[in-house]
């Protein structure tokens, strides 16, 4: 009996033990099925889990010491006043290296919430949420009044004094990072700042910067990247450790098998993706990473699948040509450009090119300028502009310049009269060179006269009939190079005496 009831006891403790040990087990599972990462965006930033080797996450008395425990010198040089702002340049390199995603996301399956907009993140942003782009403007500007708060909150508590691009450096480096610098005790960047940056070389702030680029347990190239262009605008007042080259900029095709995954930085994390056969802009790159826009979304993206677009080009204009002269206007010719959609022609004057006419229509062929000086030359040159993703692009110059007509000649009149002559007399016409006079004989004008001399004002004309009326008329003339130009003429009628 005995023996029985220590068998049956002891399989009841087994099978005890046997369901205790299960029933961890089983609970321990679904702990580890159902457990979400959370994240605070405004204590650990947009980059969630950025580490360096410097600091110990595991060190519970990892917390900031009283100012005194650091020694500190006033660099005089600097400036600050109590509360500073960001600035647009330090604004510009947050977006540059966020990217931006007008649709919500998870980089990871394991955070409890989505991400939106320049690395916005928390219980505001769901499944499925779109924004427009200027709420991610707004989202940008309403998230970084905390992470300068942080920032203003660290330099009072130690009077530190910086200038204006070494605060947006920081403000930059706290935003990806969050408030570290209330979470963690001692780092380089913060002991240098709280000793006086003067003391330190640039290449130990570089590296002070630099050494924040781990996540995930790996060395991030965007996140180096990222550590190298803050550090060079703390340092000199610039974001230039990025070697892109602007000579790549325009539009280019995915040519991806299937889509092209867009990073927010070269290498960094995952923002959106570039269909195959889309189009993009890219405005600079490096041979291997581009900096790209597609529909909101500003990142990184493989060189290797983006098959730059033929740029359209507007051909140089032909059959340009002074076409028609007035004493007060010049009329300009021109062929058909058919790569343009319009033209521009403009004016030299006062020592520079200035734009008289836009026209619209590539059919149209000439234009005439008008309210010009007589006998004066000008100077035009007309090209042909089109459009490529809604902006302008124009082709080459054409030239063309020409001299208006001279003046009317004024005060015609008759100057004297003989039984065999008569004598007419005008006004000088500033800017001729001489004057042609004709009479009227037999039902056609004949010239009698062209005189060479601008500065004569008559002439006698003679070996005319007693008593009989006879019709003048003259104009001025000038050359455009050898090209002869007239004014309009004018007439006049007189008797000779009896």
């Amino acid at each position: 009996m005995k023996r029985k009831f220590i068998k049956k006891t002891g399989f009841a403790l087994l099978l005890f033990l046997t369901v205790l040990i299960c029933g961890s087990i089983f609970v321990y599972a679904d702990e580890t099925k159902n457990e979400k990462i959370v994240y605070d965006f405004y204590e650990d930033g947009s980059g969630k889990d950025i580490i360096s080797d410097e600091v110990n996450l595991n060190d519970k008395n990892n917390i900031a010491k009283d100012k005194n425990y650091y020694r500190y010198n006033s660099e005089s040089n600097l400036y600050r006043s109590v509360n500073m702002k960001i600035s647009q340049v330090g604004v510009d390199l947050i977006k540059e290296f966020e990217g931006c995603s007008l649709t919500a996301y998870k980089a990871t399956s394991s955070e409890q919430y989505y991400t939106i907009g320049y690395g916005h993140y928390g219980a505001d942003v769901s499944a499925g949420m779109k924004i427009t782009q200027k709420q991610a403007e707004d989202m940008l500007k309403s998230d970084l009044v905390r992470f300068e708060k942080n920032v203003n909150d660290f330099l009072s508590q130690y009077s530190i004094t910086i200038n204006q691009n070494q605060f947006d450096a920081l403000v930059s480096f706290t935003y990806n990072l969050g408030n570290i610098w209330k979470k963690y005790d001692t780092f380089d960047l913060k002991t240098y700042l709280i000793n006086g940056v003067s003391k330190y070389s640039d290449e130990q702030v570089t590296a002070a910067f630099t050494r924040w680029n781990r996540a995930g347990g790996k060395v991030l190239e965007g996140l180096t990247r990222r550590r190298k262009a803050e550090a060079s605008l703390f340092l000199h007042g610039n974001t230039d450790d990025c070697t892109c080259s602007e000579s790549y900029a325009g539009y280019y095709v995915c040519t991806a098998a299937s889509a092209l995954n867009i990073r927010n930085g070269h290498g960094g994390s995952i923002i959106g993706t570039i269909p195959s056969g889309a189009e993009v802009y890219v405005s600079k790159a490096d041979g291997h990473w581009a900096h790209i826009t597609y529909k909101g979304i500003k990142g990184c993206a493989s060189l290797k699948y983006l098959k730059k677009q033929k740029a359209k080009q507007v051909s140089a204009m032909s059959g340009v040509k002074l076409a028609g002269r007035a004493g007060d206007a010049l009329r300009i010719n021109w062929n058909t450009n058919k790569s343009a959609s319009g033209y521009i022609i403009e004016q030299y004057k006062g020592g520079k090119w200035t734009r008289i006419a836009r026209i619209a229509n590539n059919n149209t062929k000439t234009y005439r300028v008008e309210r010009l000086t007589c006998s004066t030359t000008y100077k035009f040159r007309i090209r042909g502009f089109n459009f490529e993703h809604n902006k302008p692009i124009y082709g080459s110059f054409s030239y063309v310049s020409g001299r208006t007509n001279p003046k009317v000649v004024t005060g015609l009149r008759i100057g004297g009269k003989a039984k065999d002559a008569l004598r007419i007399n005008w006004n000088k016409v500033n800017g001729a060179s001489g004057y042609i006079v004709e009479r009227y004989d037999n039902g056609r004008w004949i010239r009698i006269a062209r005189i060479a001399d601008v500065n004569t004002q008559t002439l006698r004309i003679s070996k005319l009939k007693t008593n009989t009326t006879y019709k003048f008329r003259i104009r001025a003339f000038d050359f455009d190079g050898k090209t002869p130009l007239y004014g309009a003429t004018v007439g006049i009628t007189g008797r000779t005496q009896p």
